[in-house]
């Protein structure tokens, strides 16, 4: 495996950083953050795109809000993909849905890549 890198810091804090440094382009990121998937989405992997080399794999959890009785968990799952794929569709292509083992009942995996 090359070269891997992990922050114990806000990606947020990181963007100046990277601007100055050599460790870009990255071939993959992965974030599991713990918050709304579209705030994920514009906020965090939006700004880290434009130091991914095309072609990179982007591994995203969607934490999904907690659905009323009545709704069906892909219905929430697929609403939430649909409305970040909106989000990243301008940088990233070829978008999967999946149920990973490790995922809760109320997370999905989301695959993608840099266009």
């Amino acid at each position: 495996m090359g070269k891997v890198t992990h922050w114990a810091s806000k990606v947020e804090d990181q963007i100046e950083s990277l601007k100055r440094s050599e460790l870009a382009p990255f071939g993959i990121v992965v974030c599991d953050a713990n918050m709304d998937a579209r705030d994920t989405a514009k906020n965090l992997v939006l700004p880290m795109a434009d130091f991914m080399s095309p072609g990179a794999v982007l591994v995203l959890t969607l934490k999904l809000p907690r659905r009323k009785p009545n709704m069906k968990p892909t219905s929430v799952a697929s609403r939430r993909f649909n409305e970040v794929k909106e989000v990243l569709g301008a940088k990233f292509k070829e978008f999967r849905l999946e149920w990973l083992f490790g995922n809760s009942k109320n997370e999905r995996t989301v695959l993608c890549l840099k266009a």
